[in-house]
C-alpha cells in the first residue's frame, strides 16, 4: 500500500480570506459607529449585514436579526409598505426614498427617512438591496415648531395695521407686512430688494442722507417725519435697529404711520384760530366804528341845525348856495352814519313790516361809489306788488350787503365790466324772492355744498374769513326763510333769498 499526498499552497487564499474578514470587521466597526441605521437585504428578504444603530432601534442585537426574514423582525404596521418597496427595488432596480412612521423597540412611534438602493453583481443582476434609515422625528418636530412659530409671527406681523418693512444696511427691503403691501400697492416679490426710499421719494430721487444711516451707525431708535412726494402724504417713520449676536446692526425695522389727516387737522386748527382772532378783531372794529359813528352824529347835528337856520336867515344868493352845499353834504353824511349804525346792529334788533325794495336801495347807496369805481353796473327789477316782510331792517341790510360784496369780488377784474342784476318778486306760494345775479368767475360744483359752512372760503388769503355766508344763512333761517345758490365756473352766480310773508299783509 502507498499513500499519495497532495500539497496545495493556500497561503494566498488564506491571506485573501483574512483580508476580507478584516475588511468586514472594519466595515462592521465603521457602521456600528455611525448614527445612521444601515442594513442590507438578500434576494430572499433576509437581513445581511446589520449595524448596531438599526438593531438598537428594533430593540435587538445585530446577531439576533442577521440572516433572519426581515418581515418577521420589522414592525407589523410597515411590513406591507416594506414588501412593496423591496419588490420595486429588486424587480426594477429603482432607488427609493421614503418617510415612514415606525414603532421602535421601546414601543414609540418614530419617523424614519429610509433610502433603499440596489446593488448589482458582476453580471448586472441585483443581488442585494442596501438600506439606510435616519431618525428624523426630532428634526421634524423642530421644523414643525419652527414653522408654527413662523406662521404665528407672520400672522401677527400681517395683522398690524401700520405698514412695516425690514430693511438691511444698504436700505434694501428684505421683508414687508400686508399693510405695507396694501399701502404702497406693491407685492411682496416687487418690494423685496427695492431701496426703501424709492417708494417714498421716487426711483431717481434718493436722499443723500437718510435716518436709517443714523440708526445703523448709532444703533438707536429714531423717529422721522417727512412728506412723501410719490404719495402726496405726510408720514411718520419709526426706525429701530436689528442687532445680531455680535452686537452689530444688521438693518432696521421701519414702522410707518400716515399722519396726513393729523397734519391737515393741525393746519385747519391753526387756520380756525387765526380766523377766530381775525373775527374778534373785526368785531372790535365794528364796535369802534359804531362808537365813531355816534361821535360823528353829534357835530353833524349841530352843522345841519345851524346851516338850516342860516338858510332861512340869509338873503345873499352866493351865501345861500354855499349853505345849501354844507347842509346837503352834512345830511348825506348823517344818512351814511345812520346806515352804518343799522349795519353794525347797535340799534336794538326788532322785527317789523319792512319794504324790501327800500332796504335794497339803502344798501346799494352804501356801496354805490365803490360799484361805480369798479365799473360794475347795477340793474334793478322789483315787482310792483311786493308784500311787506316781517324782518329786522339791520339784519336784512347785513344780508344784502354781504351778497353785494361777494358779487363785487367775483366780478373784480372782469374785462367786459361787471353786471349785477337784483330782482325782487313773489312766487306762487306768496314768498318774496330776491335774486343777486352776477357775471363773475362762478363757483365750482364741489364748493357749493360747503359755501355756508362757518370759516369756509374760496377767497385768497386776506380777502375773507369765511363767515359772511354762514352769518347770512343764520339770519335768513331766523327769519324763517332760506337761501340757494346756482353757479357754473365762468358763467357767474345767482344767490336767491326766500323770505316768508306775513299772512294778510297789505302789498306796498
Amino acid at each position: 500500500d502507498c499513500f499519495v499526498t497532495l500539497f496545495q499552497d493556500v497561503t494566498q487564499y488564506k491571506q485573501q480570506e483574512e483580508t476580507i474578514s478584516r475588511s468586514n470587521r472594519q466595515m462592521q466597526i465603521l457602521l456600528d459607529n455611525i448614527q445612521t441605521q444601515v442594513w442590507y437585504l438578500t434576494s430572499e428578504y433576509h437581513y445581511g449585514l446589520v449595524n448596531h444603530a438599526h438593531a438598537a432601534f428594533l430593540g435587538k442585537k445585530p446577531e439576533e436579526i442577521t440572516n433572519r426574514d426581515m418581515y418577521q423582525i420589522f414592525p407589523r404596521e410597515v411590513v406591507e409598505t416594506c414588501r412593496q418597496s423591496n419588490k420595486l427595488v429588486f424587480d426594477k432596480g429603482t432607488k427609493i426614498n421614503s418617510e415612514e412612521w415606525v414603532t421602535d423597540g421601546n414601543g414609540q412611534q418614530r419617523l424614519l427617512s429610509i433610502t433603499k438602493s440596489p446593488s448589482f453583481d458582476q453580471n448586472g443582476k441585483i443581488e442585494l438591496v442596501v438600506c439606510s434609515a435616519e431618525d428624523i422625528t426630532d428634526r421634524k418636530k423642530a421644523e414643525e415648531a419652527l414653522f408654527n412659530a413662523y406662521t404665528e409671527w407672520k400672522t401677527t406681523f400681517d395683522s398690524i395695521s401700520d405698514p412695516i418693512a425690514l430693511v438691511d444696511t444698504n436700505r434694501k427691503i428684505r421683508r414687508i407686512n400686508q399693510a405695507f403691501a396694501d399701502y404702497f400697492n406693491v407685492s411682496f416679490e416687487q418690494a423685496r430688494g427695492m431701496v426703501c426710499c424709492e417708494l417714498i421719494h421716487g426711483p431717481d430721487n434718493h436722499p443723500p442722507e437718510c435716518g436709517l444711516d443714523c440708526v445703523i451707525k448709532t444703533r438707536q431708535i429714531k423717529h422721522q417725519e417727512l412728506f412723501a412726494p410719490m404719495l402726496s402724504r405726510h408720514l411718520e417713520i419709526s426706525m429701530s435697529p436689528v442687532i445680531d449676536g455680535r452686537g452689530e446692526a444688521q438693518g432696521a425695522v421701519n414702522v410707518i404711520k400716515d399722519i396726513t389727516d393729523r397734519r391737515l387737522l393741525e393746519a385747519r386748527q391753526r387756520e380756525l384760530n387765526q380766523k377766530a382772532e381775525l373775527y374778534s378783531r373785526l368785531a372790535c372794529t365794528g364796535d369802534m366804528a359804531a362808537g365813531v359813528a355816534h361821535e360823528i352824529n353829534n357835530p353833524l347835528t349841530g352843522v345841519i341845525g345851524v346851516s338850516s337856520i342860516l338858510l332861512k336867515q340869509t338873503g345873499d344868493p352866493d351865501t345861500l348856495e354855499q349853505l345849501k352845499i354844507i347842509n346837503e353834504g352834512a345830511t348825506r353824511v348823517k344818512e351814511i352814519v345812520n346806515r352804518l349804525l343799522i349795519f353794525s346792529r347797535h340799534s336794538e334788533p326788532a322785527k317789523k313790516l319792512v319794504d324790501i325794495r327800500e332796504v335794497l336801495e339803502n344798501t346799494l347807496k352804501i356801496r354805490q361809489y365803490v360799484l361805480n369805481c369798479a365799473n360794475i353796473s347795477v340793474t334793478r327789477d322789483y315787482a310792483s306788488c311786493l308784500p311787506p316782510v316781517n324782518a329786522d331792517t339791520g339784519q336784512m341790510q347785513q344780508v344784502f350787503l354781504n351778497l353785494i360784496l361777494n358779487a363785487e369780488q367775483a366780478m373784480r377784474g372782469n374785462k367786459q365790466g361787471g353786471r349785477l342784476n337784483i330782482t325782487a318778486r313773489v312766487d306762487q306760494e306768496g314768498h318774496v324772492l330776491i335774486d343777486f345775479e352776477d357775471n363773475g368767475h362762478g363757483i365750482p360744483d364741489e364748493n357749493i355744498p360747503k359755501l355756508f359752512n362757518p370759516f369756509y372760503t374760496t377767497k385768497d388769503p386776506g380777502q375773507g374769513i369765511g363767515l359772511g355766508l354762514s352769518v347770512i344763512h343764520s339770519i335768513i333761517s331766523e327769519h324763517g326763510g332760506s337761501i340757494e345758490v346756482k353757479s357754473k365756473p365762468g358763467e357767474g352766480s345767482v344767490f336767491t333769498v326766500l323770505l316768508p310773508v306775513e299772512p294778510g299783509s297789505v302789498q306796498f
